[in-house]
């Protein structure tokens, strides 16, 4: 060391803050550098001693209170003695006579096979020492030691000949090393990448065929087509859990049985999956834009009404997209003409695709496209969403559909905008779209969608609504909640839920949310509207229309309220709604009888405080979050998903000021939990 620099070897783990003890290295040290001495603040102590060596327990000012939303793994690692809080390191440490600390090895580095305490450092050492392995590392998991290991030549059969027999270990020869974000090794991922996709390709593809087989048996179903759309959801999951893959909805979609679904993991565990796209050319761009400025037609004389949600989004000023993909066969001239007959055949049958906007009044409403085909465009790349806005939304009479082929990364995109769309009809038009190109089905077998005809319904229902009824319907608010909005950062808000359908996710998450809110500011009731697609009514079968079809449902939560007491106000009204009734909708389009009612309906609709949404379940909640983080949604937007058994619900407000809220729920206590995100 030059003279005046003083080195100091720093120890510590991230829940002690960084570091706690230190050594100042002096070039005295033979075989160890110690880690040293506590810093001020900080307390040290050996647990489970033999003689001199035991596990280091940390304490101090510096020491954390937990992990965040993990209770479990807080009370393995932490515990307070003598009104000290301590963290458990899990690592050996020896203490010399001078009182400094020398690391020694992890607790987790011992581990027993059949009965021997093995130590994975001595393991890893034999394998090291072989010749021409560059370097080798043993982990412990699943109950096996697993040795990794890089080399220029296979030295699997020279590495276990040097072993002990009953180790039994599995051998791996990899590329490289693969990392946690703390530059740990990362055993699972490894694993998972090297030895699991290699073993399912090493057998008979009946293998995958009979786990599929064994994963839908879970669901009590023997063909993929008999999932409702929560259990397909969740069903994926399953499969990519399995088989360490991720299915992306472009693949999902030309999904329609197993032997299809066996085909796309065996390409997923080649790793002959992966197409990158490129986005479009300014060819492109100027070739979308003639397209819609050259598009001529004639128009139905008919208005159809636009969706409330359609509506409002767009009175603010808002854009709005449906983007479904399929991957194609292939991007060949014969295949792209196909596509374009497929779906000149199906806008036979679904007039939502030969649909125009218009704004009439300052509203927007639709028009069916007589005479002209539909838009379609080949690009040599993506187009952006940016360019789909300033093009599909520049001015009135303009398609709200566009089929876009992408040559980049061989998809088929279809595009909807200004809202035309729900989550219902993009799942119920991804399967229609993927049996006629799989060759499924005919398009002369589909059924109509008409959602003119829905529009029609909709429009005769509500203009005989009683609006002074009406407002008696809707619940008075006696307190708003005052939710405040910071668009960095957002509230997840999550709990158990058991969500079997629809009805359940709102039941159970509202009722949940409400009486966290109602516990934690001391309320009487909350209130809110719900959005729920509704597809058969009385008089009127929705099933197969394609369009938005939400209807917003008003509900109330009282302090005094069970769970029953909710669920059967919920399916009142929801039978109200299964009339054809929709108080929005009579806001919105100015219908019923005595217009005079309508503002103090008006007034009684927007006092409301909450109004959540719910997605279905999800494969992934981050997934959501980051979708979330670029719409502008006010504080009282709930987004609700599940996943995994639990119920999420994300919004911009603060409408949860403790983190952990204990709630009973058919005499069971669980806990609310709330963590706030910031967007970096």
């Amino acid at each position: 060391m030059k003279s005046g620099c003083r080195v100091f070897n720093l120890y510590g783990p991230t829940e002690t803050t960084i570091y706690a003890t230190y050594h100042e290295v002096t070039l005295n040290e033979n075989n160890y550098v110690p880690i040293g001495k506590p810093f001020s603040g900080a307390i040290v102590k050996l647990v489970n001693q033999e003689g001199n060596k035991g596990e280091l327990y940390i304490g101090g000012k510096g020491v954390t209170q937990g992990y965040v939303l993990d209770p479990v793994k807080r009370r393995e690692k932490f515990i307070s003695e003598a009104g000290i809080n301590y963290y458990k390191t899990g690592d050996i440490v020896e203490q010399l006579d001078n009182g400094e600390l020398v690391f020694l090895e992890r607790m987790d580095d011992q581990v027993q096979v059949n009965g021997i305490r093995i130590e994975l450092g001595e393991v890893k050492t034999i394998a090291s020492e072989v010749m021409g392995v560059k370097s080798a590392v043993a982990k412990y998991q699943n109950g096996r030691i697993y040795i990794f290991y890089l080399a220029d030549n296979d030295k699997t059969a020279e590495i276990n000949h040097k072993l002990p027999r009953y180790l039994n270990p599995i051998i791996i020869r990899v590329p490289e090393f693969l990392y946690t974000y703390n530059r740990k090794i990362d055993a699972k991922k490894m694993i998972e990448k090297y030895y699991l996709k290699k073993q399912y390709l090493r057998n008979d593809t009946k293998d995958i065929e009979q786990e599929l087989e064994k994963l839908l048996a879970k669901f009590n179903v023997s063909a993929l087509k008999d999932l409702d759309s929560l259990d397909l959801v969740r069903f994926i999951i399953e499969v990519e859990s399995a088989f360490k893959i991720e299915i992306e909805d472009a693949e999902l979609n030309q999904i329609n049985n197993l032997s299809q679904l066996d085909q796309l993991v065996v390409k997923k565990l080649t790793g002959n999956n992966e197409v990158k796209g490129a986005f479009a050319s300014e060819v492109d761009l100027d070739n979308l834009k003639l397209l819609f400025d050259n598009f001529s037609a004639e128009y139905g004389s008919e208005p159809i009404i636009a969706s409330p949600t359609a509506q409002s989004l767009f009175s603010q000023g808002k854009t709005s997209f449906s983007i479904l993909e399929f991957d194609l066969k292939e991007a060949s001239y014969t295949e792209i003409r196909r596509i374009y007959q497929l779906l000149t055949e199906l806008a036979n049958k679904v007039d939502l695709l030969n649909y125009a906007w218009f704004i009439n009044d300052k509203k927007l409403e639709f028009r069916p496209i007589l005479n002209s085909s539909i838009p379609f465009l080949v690009a040599t790349g993506e187009i952006k969403r940016s360019d789909l806005e300033k093009i599909m939304y520049q001015k009135p009479g303009r398609p709200i559909f566009i089929a876009l082929v992408d040559l980049s990364s061989s998809k088929l995109r279809l595009i909807f905008s200004h809202h035309s769309l729900d989550a219902a009809s993009e799942t119920l038009l991804k399967k229609r779209f993927s049996n006629l190109y799989q060759g499924d089905e005919l398009a002369s077998a589909l059924p109509v969608s008409s959602f003119a005809s829905y529009s029609k319904f909709l429009k005769k229902q509500n203009e005989q609504v009683d609006l002074a009824k009406a407002i008696e319907e809707i619940p008075e608010t006696s307190e708003n909640l005052n939710l405040s909005k910071d668009k960095k950062l957002l509230h997840v808000i999550s709990f158990p839920a058991k969500v079997k359908d629809v009805d359940t996710a709102y039941i159970q998450g509202i009722y949940t949310l409400a009486k966290a809110v109602i516990s934690e500011r001391h309320l009487s009731q909350v209130t809110g509207k719900l959005a729920l697609n509704i597809r058969k009514f009385k008089e009127f079968d929705a099933q197969n229309v394609l369009g938005d079809l939400h209807a917003t449902l008003p509900w109330e939560v009282k302090a005094t309220d069970s769970l029953a007491d909710f669920k059967q106000r919920y399916f009142v009204t929801k039978q109200l709604y299964q009339t054809g009734i929709d108080y929005r909708y009579c806001l919105f389009n100015k219908l019923g009888k005595d217009l005079e009612f309508l503002p103090v309906l008006e007034k009684k609709w927007k006092a409301m405080n909450l109004s959540p949404n719910y997605l279905g379940e999800v494969k992934s909640v981050q997934a959501v979050i980051d979708e979330i983080w670029q719409l502008p949604f006010k504080a009282n937007y709930i987004t609700m998903v599940s996943c995994h058994g639990k119920m999420y619900a994300i919004l911009y407000g603060d409408l949860l000021k403790e983190k952990n809220i204990k709630i009973c729920l058919d005499g069971k206590d669980f806990v609310v939990q709330t963590q706030i995100l910031e967007n970096k």
